[in-house]
């Protein structure tokens, strides 16, 4: 705890406890949030303040002990490491952030066409991307959707289709009935007239029939022999007088 108290008195601040154990919280939970650094502190502070360690975060920050860091669309961050000028990684999943060196030359770390009369001191960059255990998840999550099309049931399989197997109870289906031969035809069956249409509430519009006439289906059909019709001769009719 000598460090802190020596870093405190470089900054012409007053060697607290409490200011003590926010410098040593956010050393052990880098780019920790305002929630994760209270809890560190209750827990060897329990009676100090939440508004107490948000002042102690900003005055600390102010005289350069702490850096913030807020990417986009995420928290405030603290973290000890100050000076240098590094920059950070942030994950798109998860929001893990890590340090990252500054990657060029010296302080700002970047070369501007224009500076517009800016004093230039430093620079912060942000990184974008996937940390390891989000990719990792990511690929797993990819394998397991393209996994094995489901079969359908026993019931939706036709006879002939490929799938699962039938059950070992299952009866063979009946044999189908030959087609028809060259020889044989199929010989219509009585008509039979429906009437009443519109009493039954069938439209008498409809394929077949005229509004308000009669609809005629076959009532049976029979399979006739090989036997070759024959059709009953009909003389001509008498020119004698």
């Amino acid at each position: 705890m000598a460090r802190y108290a020596e870093r405190l008195r470089s900054a012409d601040l007053r060697v607290t406890r409490p200011r003590i154990a926010v410098l040593h919280s956010v050393h052990l939970n880098p780019h920790a949030d305002t929630e994760t650094i209270i809890e560190a502190v209750r827990a060897c502070l329990p009676d100090v303040s939440r508004q107490a360690v948000y002042d102690i975060l900003h005055a600390l920050t102010d005289v350069g002990l702490l850096r913030r860091v807020q990417p986009p669309g995420s928290v405030a961050r603290y973290e000890t490491r100050v000076g240098d000028n590094h920059h950070h990684m942030v994950c798109r999943s998860c929001g893990a952030i890590a340090d990252v060196d500054c990657a060029v030359g010296v302080a700002p770390c970047m070369t501007v066409s224009d500076t517009n009369g800016f004093h230039l001191d430093g620079a912060e960059v942000i990184y974008w991307g996937r940390c390891p255990s989000c990719s990792v998840s990511e690929v797993s999550e990819a394998i397991g959707d393209h996994s094995p099309t489901e079969q359908l049931p026993n019931g939706m399989l036709c006879s002939g289709d490929s799938g699962n197997p039938p059950p070992s109870d299952a009866q063979p289906l009946p044999t189908p009935a030959p087609a028809p031969g060259p020889g044989e035809w199929l010989v219509p069956g009585p008509l039979t007239p429906i009437t009443g249409l519109k009493a039954a509430g069938i439209g008498t519009g409809g394929v077949g029939a005229k509004a308000g006439g009669a609809r005629y289906d076959i009532a049976d059909a029979t399979v006739a022999s090989n036997e070759p019709r024959i059709e009953p001769s009909v003389s001509p009719p008498s020119t004698s007088r």
